[in-house]
């Protein structure tokens, strides 16, 4: 049975037994294949994911991890001075995973000053997360869905925005 040849009536495409198509099959339709049934086919085996389809900026993800990363590290100082003024000594602030960087951990608080490190974790200056403070002498702090949502927000929004840097200008500098 010969392949469906477009040209109806004209060699299928093979002449002598050699392929007439180019390395990978280049224009199916000299081959005798409808060049329309390998779009379909394509279109139809391959799920494209958002960001291919333009549902999401590519490489955001790592942007809205870093804004994350940098808004956690800032609050590790602040909390360090925090418990400075307070006269918490021996505890150590910190995040104890880069797979979540949106998690502080402290270890070591002092009995006698664990109700004054609880004020100071669960005071609005923290309201962005969700505090854990337990008898043992640790806490943790992480960082509430919606902060994640507002710094990814605003990552992209100033992703979107052009750079006063960047020129816009396709012109080449004069020599």
């Amino acid at each position: 049975m010969q392949p469906f040849n477009r040209d109806h009536g004209q060699e299928s495409g093979r002449e002598n037994g050699i392929h007439r198509c180019g390395i990978g099959g280049l224009l199916f339709r000299h081959c005798g294949y409808p060049s329309w049934s390998l779009a379909q086919s394509i279109k139809d085996r391959i799920h494209l994911g958002l960001d291919l389809k333009g549902g999401t900026q590519p490489g955001a993800g790592v942007h809205v991890a870093e804004a994350v990363g940098s808004a956690t590290d800032r609050d590790v100082a602040r909390i360090e001075d925090a418990f400075q003024k307070a006269g918490i000594t021996g505890a150590t602030v910190g995040k104890d995973r880069p797979a979540r960087p949106q998690t502080i951990v402290i270890s070591g608080i002092p009995p006698a000053k664990l109700n004054d490190a609880r004020s100071i974790l669960q005071s609005n200056e923290y309201s962005s997360y969700d505090v854990t403070v337990s008898a043992d002498g640790t806490a943790a702090l992480t960082m509430k869905m919606a902060a994640i949502r507002d710094l990814e927000t605003r990552t992209l929004e100033r992703r979107s925005r052009p750079s006063a840097s960047v020129s816009t200008s396709w012109a080449l500098p004069s020599r």
